[in-house]
C-alpha cells in the first residue's frame, strides 16, 4: 500500500475556522472510486491549514510515496517551501502540483517570478509533475500509472513532467469534464467525515465550498479563470447541491462559500437559496452564504438577494463588480460595466428594495491614473453608494495576461511580492513571501500609486466605514461640497498635519505599506489593544479597519475636534457651536458604538437627520428626538450592544458585515 499525502493549505480565520479542502477533495473522491487506486493507496495525511513550514513537517509522520499540492494564491509560497523540504527528506517521493498557480501548458511566455513551463523544473526541481486545469481524471490516471515499475508519463493527457536533465515534457491538453454530475462529492461519499472527526486541536470549526457550476464567460486580463478553456460553463444538478446542503446542516457548518463566479446566472440558483433557507429554519445551519454575483441578470440577482436577506443568509450584500470606473482601463482589461446612467438606476433599485449593495474595484490596473481612481470612487458616492466599496490591490497572478512580460511592458507595470493575509492570525514565519502586487504603471507611477493607496485607506475608513460619511453627506446636501473636494482636502490635511489623529494614522499606514513592499510582508496591521483576550487570535486587520478600531479606543472626541479645524482651514467652513455639536453627535451616533446600549435615544436642536439624508434642504431649529438602533427587528442577542467587547465588534461590524453597511445604526425620528 502506497502512502498518499494531500496538501491544500488554507488560511485560519477568526476563532480557528478553516475551509474544508474542496479542490483536493473532489479529486480524491473521484480517484478512490477506482478499485485499483483504493486497493493500492492510502491517504496517510491530509494537511489543509496554514502554519510554519517546520510545524507542517512535524505532521508528516510517515514517508509519503506521492504528494498532491493544490497551489493557490494564498498557499503558493508555503506549498513551495514544504514541497522542497519533503523532497529533501524523501527524494523518491513523487511531488504533483495542481491548482491555479503553476504555469499552464498552453502558455510558454515569461511570467513574473514564475518561470515558463519550459524552465519550471529547473527552478523548482523538487516538483515532478504538474496536473494542468481540471485534475480529477488526470490524477486518477497518474496514480494508476505510478504503480508501474517504469511509469510512462507521456500517455497521460493534461500534464507536464520533469525529465532527468530538468527539461520539460508537455503532453496534450485534456478536454474538460462534460458531466460534472458524474463526479462524486467529497461531502456525500464520506471523504470529509474523517477530517472532521479527527481535526487537530487548533481547528475549532469548518466552512465549506459548494460549486454549482464551473467556468466563466468573461476574459478579464487579471483573472486566472479568464482562459478560453473555461468560457463554457458546466453545471452540477440542483439535486446534488441540495444534498450537499443537507450534509452541511447535519455537520453544523456555519459558513458556506460559493465557488461559482457568476451566481444568479442560472434559474436553479434561486432554488438552491430557497432550499438553503429551508435547512436553516429547520436546523439552524448554515448561518451565512457568500457568493460572487453574476455581472448581468440584475433582476434575477435581485430576487435571489431578497430571499437571502429574508432568510438571513446574506453574508456580504450584493456585489457590483466594476473593477474600474475608467473607460480606457476597462478596454485594457477586456471588461464592460454597467454604464449610461444604469449604475445609478440599479443602486436606486437595490435601495428601494432594502438590499445592501457594494461595489468591487481593483487598484493599479492599466491606464488608471491617480485622478481617475479618485474620480471613480467619488462618483460612486455622488450617485448614492454609501454602503461599501471593496478595493483590492491588483495581483499579477500567474496564467493571466497582466503577469506576462509583453503585457507588463506595454503598460509599464511595476510589481512587488507582498503577502496579503488580512483577517488571519499574525504569524510572520507562516507569512513570508507572497505573490506579485502591481505597485505602479505608466499611468500611475509608484509615487502616485502610494498616494492612491492612501486614498483607498482614507475613503475606506472615513466614508465606507462611516466615520465622516454623515458629515460629508450633510456638507454635500447643505453646503454643496462635493465628495471629491471633501476627501481630497482631507487627504491633504492628513499629509500636512502629522500631529493630528488622522495625520498620525496616515503616517503609520504609509510606513506599514512601505515596509510590506520592501520586506515582502503582510499588508495590514495587528492591533494588540483589541485582541487582548489570550483565547482570541491576534488578527491582521485591513488598514482602514485598523484606523477605525483606533478611533473606538478613545480617539473620537479628538478626531472630531480636529475635523472642525480641517473644515475651517481647508474648506473655509465655520459652524456655530450648537450646530457643530449636533452634526458631530449625529455622526457619532449614526455609527454603531461598542460601548452603547441599544436602542439609543438622543435630543437634537436641528433637523440634522433630514438634512444629512437629503430629505430636506432647509436647516430648522426646533428640537428633535432621534432613536438609533442596531436593527428594527427584535434581536435580544444584540439589543444591549457589544458590552465593550471590542474584538467581537470589530469582527462583526468592521469585517464580516461591513459590505452590508452593518456598521451603521438604524435611525428614525420620534
Amino acid at each position: 500500500m502506497k502512502n498518499l499525502l494531500i496538501c491544500e493549505f488554507s488560511n485560519i480565520f477568526g476563532y480557528g475556522e478553516v475551509r474544508l479542502p474542496y479542490s483536493t477533495g473532489v479529486i480524491w473522491s473521484h480517484c478512490r472510486t477506482d478499485e485499483i487506486i483504493s486497493k493500492n493507496y492510502d491517504v496517510s495525511n491530509w494537511i489543509y491549514w496554514k502554519d510554519e513550514k517546520k510545524n507542517i513537517m512535524e505532521h508528516i509522520t510517515e514517508k509519503p510515496d506521492v504528494v498532491f499540492f493544490s497551489c493557490n494564491v494564498w498557499s503558493w509560497t508555503l506549498s513551495n517551501e514544504v514541497a522542497e523540504l519533503i523532497k529533501q527528506t524523501w527524494p523518491d517521493c513523487v511531488v504533483i502540483y495542481g491548482g491555479q498557480m503553476p504555469p499552464r501548458s498552453n502558455n510558454t511566455r515569461w511570467v513574473r517570478r514564475n518561470p515558463s513551463i519550459y524552465d519550471f523544473y529547473k527552478n523548482r526541481p523538487y516538483v515532478d509533475i504538474i496536473a494542468h486545469h481540471e485534475g480529477e481524471e488526470t490524477t486518477r490516471e497518474l496514480l494508476i500509472e505510478l504503480l508501474e515499475d517504469k511509469p510512462d508519463l507521456s500517455k497521460i493527457l493534461g500534464i507536464s513532467y520533469k525529465n532527468e536533465d530538468l527539461t520539460t515534457s508537455i503532453n496534450l491538453q485534456r478536454d474538460r469534464i462534460k458531466d460534472l454530475n458524474s463526479m462524486p462529492s467529497p461531502y456525500l461519499d464520506g471523504t470529509f467525515d474523517k477530517l472532521i472527526s479527527n481535526k487537530p486541536k487548533h481547528i475549532r470549526k469548518f466552512k465549506m465550498t459548494v460549486e454549482p457550476s464551473r467556468g466563466c464567460p468573461y476574459a478579464c486580463t487579471f483573472c486566472e479563470i479568464g482562459d478560453t478553456l473555461y468560457t463554457k460553463i458546466e453545471r452540477h444538478s440542483i439535486e446534488k447541491i441540495c444534498a450537499e446542503l443537507d450534509w452541511a446542516s447535519k455537520k453544523e457548518i456555519e459558513f458556506i462559500d460559493c465557488a461559482d463566479s457568476n451566481f444568479g446566472l442560472f434559474p436553479e440558483h434561486k432554488d438552491m437559496v430557497e432550499y438553503m433557507g429551508k435547512k436553516k429554519r429547520e436546523t439552524g445551519y448554515p448561518i451565512r452564504f457568500s457568493v460572487s454575483w453574476s455581472k448581468g441578470h440584475a433582476d434575477r440577482v435581485m430576487n435571489i438577494a431578497k430571499i437571502m436577506k429574508e432568510e438571513e443568509l446574506d453574508k456580504t450584500g450584493v456585489t457590483i463588480a466594476l473593477q474600474s470606473m475608467n473607460p480606457d482601463t476597462l478596454k485594457a482589461i477586456k471588461r464592460k460595466n454597467i454604464d449610461n446612467g444604469k449604475l445609478a438606476e440599479f443602486l436606486k433599485k437595490y435601495e428601494l428594495d432594502h438590499l445592501d449593495t457594494y461595489v468591487e474595484l481593483v487598484m493599479g490596473l492599466p491606464l488608471e491614473t491617480f485622478d481617475s481612481w479618485v474620480d471613480g470612487l467619488c462618483y460612486l458616492m455622488e450617485i448614492g453608494l454609501h454602503t461599501s466599496a471593496k478595493m483590492f490591490p491588483c495581483a499579477a497572478l500567474p496564467n493571466t495576461p497582466i503577469a506576462e512580460k509583453e503585457y507588463g511592458e506595454l503598460y509599464g507595470i511595476q510589481y512587488a511580492p507582498i503577502y496579503e493575509s488580512n483577517h488571519t492570525p499574525y504569524n510572520p514565519e507562516a507569512q513570508s513571501g507572497g505573490w506579485d502586487i502591481v505597485i505602479g504603471t505608466k499611468a500611475m507611477p509608484h509615487t502616485d500609486w502610494k498616494r492612491a493607496y492612501m486614498f483607498k485607506w482614507l475613503s475606506g475608513c472615513f466614508h465606507w466605514l462611516g466615520y465622516t460619511q454623515f458629515i460629508s453627506r450633510y456638507l454635500r446636501n447643505m453646503n454643496g461640497v462635493s465628495y471629491r473636494d471633501f476627501y481630497c482636502n482631507l487627504l491633504e490635511f492628513a499629509e500636512n498635519n502629522e500631529d493630528t489623529f488622522i495625520g498620525s494614522e496616515l503616517k503609520i499606514t504609509m510606513d506599514n505599506l512601505e515596509y510590506a513592499i520592501a520586506n515582502q510582508s503582510s499588508l495590514g496591521r495587528v492591533i494588540e489593544e483589541v485582541d487582548d483576550d489570550s483565547d482570541k487570535n491576534q488578527l491582521i486587520w485591513d488598514y482602514d479597519e485598523a484606523t477605525a478600531i483606533y478611533l473606538n479606543l478613545g480617539n473620537k472626541d479628538r478626531f472630531y475636534r480636529e475635523l472642525r479645524d480641517f473644515l475651517k482651514t481647508n474648506l473655509s467652513l465655520s459652524f456655530d457651536d450648537d450646530l457643530w455639536d449636533d452634526i458631530v453627535k449625529y455622526q457619532s451616533n449614526a455609527i454603531i458604538n461598542p460601548y452603547d446600549e441599544y436602542p439609543y435615544i438622543d435630543d437634537f436642536n436641528y433637523n440634522i437627520h433630514n438634512c444629512t439624508m437629503g430629505t430636506s434642504d432647509t436647516l430648522k431649529n426646533g428640537g428633535y428626538k432621534l432613536e438609533f438602533n442596531q436593527s428594527w427587528a427584535d434581536n435580544p442577542k444584540n439589543k444591549k450592544g457589544y458590552f465593550g467587547d471590542k474584538f467581537q465588534f470589530a469582527c462583526e461590524k468592521l469585517w464580516w458585515l461591513r459590505n452590508r453597511g452593518e456598521y451603521k445604526a438604524k435611525v428614525r425620528e420620534l
